[in-house]
């Protein structure tokens, strides 16, 4: 069911937002889907198992292409980490992902999606293994996403928290079945940039409302927001040539 929604959204994805809006349908996190499924004489059926890298791999697409999201399930019997997939997806970004390699293959497996904020522009890229038995390597070409060959970039891993270290050109990812990896790309500004935060998978299109550098005070400030009684995690990564001298209204 997911691979013909998929091909259906993903081939109608220059559609989204300008004739109507792409829905998949609702996303249910939970380990087995709710209600049960009934089968011969009105017992329950045996219902599919979504491991949780299945879950979000799935959750992370609809993320970056900015579906419709209708939440599906009993939310009560979600674990908090289920529930943790749901929330980095609300609320729904403007802008929707556009798969790279369309032509290639029926199932895209390279999603890239521009943020522009009026501070900053940068890339979600999404690469996806969307096969139920093999490995596979996917790769995302830096030029196909608008950005020079020769400009350095800075990567970090959504999903894993984890700064990837400077790219050029192009990254690639052996990926195992159904599972994904959700990055940022900047173009590296050679001096303290955010790169990520916990809050959003658009990694600051949501909750970064404004940031600066302060060139003659070498001062990084911003505005980030989140729900009542929340907080989340900003990644800011520094050049060698900086220290960090002190912070104000957060905890490092």
């Amino acid at each position: 069911m997911e691979d013909e929604l998929l091909e259906g959204f993903a081939s109608r994805y220059y559609l989204h937002g300008r004739v109507f809006y792409n829905d998949a349908e609702f996303l249910d996190v939970l380990e087995e889907p709710f209600p049960p499924q009934l089968g011969i004489g009105g017992g329950p059926e045996k219902t599919l198992q979504y491991s949780f890298e299945e879950t979000k791999t799935w959750a992370s697409l609809v993320g970056i292409a900015g579906l419709s999201l209708f939440a599906g399930g009993y939310l009560p019997a979600a674990s908090e980490e289920r529930l943790e997939i749901l929330k980095i997806l609300l609320p729904v970004y403007n802008r929707g992902a556009r798969p790279l390699d369309l032509f290639k293959r029926d199932l895209p497996r390279v999603w890239d999606l521009r943020v522009d904020k009026n501070f900053d522009s940068w890339h979600v890229v999404g690469l996806f293994n969307w096969d139920y038995e093999k490995e596979q390597e996917v790769k995302i070409d830096f030029e196909k996403c608008g950005l020079e060959k020769s400009l350095g970039c800075l990567l970090f891993d959504f999903w894993e928290k984890r700064f990837l270290g400077e790219g050029m050109g192009s990254f690639s990812r052996k990926l195992a079945p159904r599972h994904c990896t959700i990055i940022s790309i900047h173009t590296k500004a050679n001096r303290p940039q955010l790169l990520s935060t916990t809050r959003h998978i658009t990694q600051g299109g949501i909750e970064i409302v404004d940031m600066k550098w302060d060139n003659r005070t070498n001062t990084l400030s911003g505005i980030s927001i989140g729900p009542k009684e929340t907080s989340h995690s900003l990644f800011i990564h520094v050049p060698t040539k900086y220290r960090l001298k002190k912070t104000l209204g957060v905890e490092v």
